[in-house]
């Protein structure tokens, strides 16, 4: 939800994720979970594909750990000595794991060279297949788990972003 006014913060404070403009009032700001400080309405979309980027490289940085450390520590402690017939020194394996520190917190700082969408030159129909297979993806989980949760249809069909 993005609003501006008085009338907007009820709306604001009960959706998922509220936007004031930066030249609303006050309340609608104070309700919203974010404010759009240009007071410009593109920032929206920044905002959301920022928003997409950033989980990314969430997800790329909390694989890239899980296999790290499901390697990383079962050498570290031993567990390959019947195979290898060496064992990896603590000095080593303290490294190791500074070095896999180091390295997501690299991975993380990479977002700093983040470029946000130029409007009209960007294949958005591509973002809006995506998002309606994962809608869709996330609907068929939810009935097969027989999860009460209400399911949201896209209104228009993924086939029409085919042309």
């Amino acid at each position: 939800m993005v609003g501006d006014g008085i009338n907007d913060a009820p709306a604001l404070a009960q959706s998922d994720i509220g936007m004031a403009i930066g030249a609303g009032t006050q309340i609608a700001k104070a309700e919203a979970d974010m404010v759009l400080v240009k007071s410009a309405l593109t920032d929206v979309v920044v905002a959301l594909d920022l928003a997409r980027v950033v989980f990314s490289r969430i997800k790329l940085n909390f694989f890239f750990s899980i296999i790290y450390n499901v390697v990383g520590i079962p050498l570290a402690a031993g567990m390959f000595f019947p195979l290898i017939h060496r064992m990896m020194p603590p000095a080593c394996a303290g490294l190791a794991m500074a070095f896999s520190s180091v390295s997501v917190v690299i991975s993380s700082l990479l977002l700093k060279s983040y470029q946000p969408p130029v409007l009209g030159e960007t294949d958005q129909k591509h973002h809006f297949k995506e998002d309606a297979k994962v809608i869709e993806l996330k609907n068929m989980v939810r009935q097969k788990l027989g999860s009460s949760h209400k399911t949201y249809e896209p209104l228009s069909n993924s086939d029409e972003w085919d042309e």
